[in-house]
């Protein structure tokens, strides 16, 4: 409803999606992208702390002049990361772009009128209007861009945010060291800052002339979606792979997070067609880790009351939660008892609101931590 009422054009708002591919901090391994293509939410992804500075300044920008909430998403890595950033004023200077909608410049005003007729008509509003500035934006302001080019490429890569500065470092490691390594092998770079909308024209641009475009991204292939509908149909398409090859066969897995050692396991191919000689050698396989003999579970700090407090009678109801109390998941269900769900933080103890007149027991005991406790138990 938020994203159908709109910005106003001093206004806007931006949404900090917090990503985590790999589930370091998560319950589950997340993906956002296809939720906010539903949203009708531009999607920006930065590859490090400078760009989430740089990029969230055009978000902003972007949010006025289209009227629409736009996003940004926050991998862990970047997150958690840090580096030393530019900081000056004028280091981002955005150009917005315009519409004329029935003779007059399109002026983005927010609505609360999120009912029909009114929401069907904003609709239209979004293909029409508000996505295609978005995409504009983009454009003008050099979101996407052709990082590296040469006069002889054959194969391209396109990447976005994290997962292109990762892919930087695996061309490192394979010996494609500099942007000059890069070119004199015909190796072009697409770095993408907005995945979505993006732009099929500057697509088409970057693909020109290529016989193979590799898309590396995480999970799902929405990237490889847009690059594969921007140049289906012409006759001098190069061949388009991501998470697959053109005979089936796997390249890039759905699953889990990539890191640089990764990538260039799975980039050394498509690379040694033309490229063998000038490649580092195919690294050794790593060495087998020595099986412990003692087995260690986790377990809570010296000092901390949990140590006992999670000892409970036998057959009673136990619900878990997020945090470091969640280690009673891993613990002996003799200590922890009969633990029958899990749920969100500050969420603690209402799953009984709904199990309790369900089930003969009364009583439910809920585990919960100090910081829960404190900020939303």
């Amino acid at each position: 409803h938020a994203v159908f009422a709109g910005t106003w054009g001093k206004g806007g708002a931006v949404a900090l999606v917090g990503d985590d591919p790999n589930a370091k901090s998560s319950t589950l391994p997340s993906l956002s992208g296809a939720t906010l293509v539903d949203l009708n939410m531009p999607l920006i992804f930065p590859g490090d702390v400078q760009e989430a500075i740089d990029l969230g300044r055009h978000a902003i920008a972007m949010s006025r002049a289209a009227g629409l909430w736009t996003s940004i998403k926050v991998v862990d890595t970047v997150a958690d990361g840090s580096g030393t950033v530019e900081l000056h004023p004028n280091r981002i200077t955005p150009l917005v772009p315009t519409m004329e909608v029935g003779g007059r410049i399109w002026v983005p005003k927010p609505s609360g009128h999120v009912l029909t007729p009114h929401t069907l008509e904003l609709e239209h509003e979004f293909v029409e209007v508000r996505l295609e500035l978005a995409r504009r934006y983009a454009v003008m302001n050099g979101l996407n861009s052709v990082a590296v080019r040469g006069p002889h490429d054959w194969l391209g890569i396109a990447a976005s945010g994290q997962t292109y500065h990762e892919t930087l470092e695996a061309l490192r490691l394979l010996g494609l060291r500099t942007h000059d390594d890069l070119r004199a092998a015909g190796v072009r770079l697409f770095k993408i800052g907005m995945p979505v909308p993006l732009d099929a024209a500057q697509v088409r641009e970057f693909a020109e002339g290529l016989h193979e475009v590799v898309v590396v991204e995480e999970k799902a292939q929405n990237l490889e979606w847009l690059v594969k509908d921007a140049l289906y149909g012409r006759t001098d398409a190069p061949v388009v792979v991501g998470k697959r090859l053109p005979d089936g066969a796997p390249l890039f897995p759905f699953t889990g997070a990539f890191d640089a050692d990764s990538i260039a396991s799975r980039l050394r191919p498509r690379l040694a067609v033309r490229l063998a000689d000038r490649l580092t050698p195919t690294p050794p396989p790593p060495r087998q880790l020595i099986p412990l003999t003692v087995a260690r579970t986790p377990w809570f700090c010296s000092g901390c009351p949990h140590n006992t407090s999670t000892k409970v009678p036998d057959g009673v109801l136990i619900g878990a939660g997020i945090g470091c109390h969640s280690m009673v998941l891993m613990m002996e269900p003799e200590r922890v008892g009969h633990i029958v769900g899990l749920t969100a933080m500050g969420n603690e103890g209402a799953q009984w609101f709904g199990m309790a007149p369900f089930v003969d027991e009364h009583h439910l005991i809920q585990n919960i931590g100090d910081g829960t406790l404190f900020h939303s138990g």
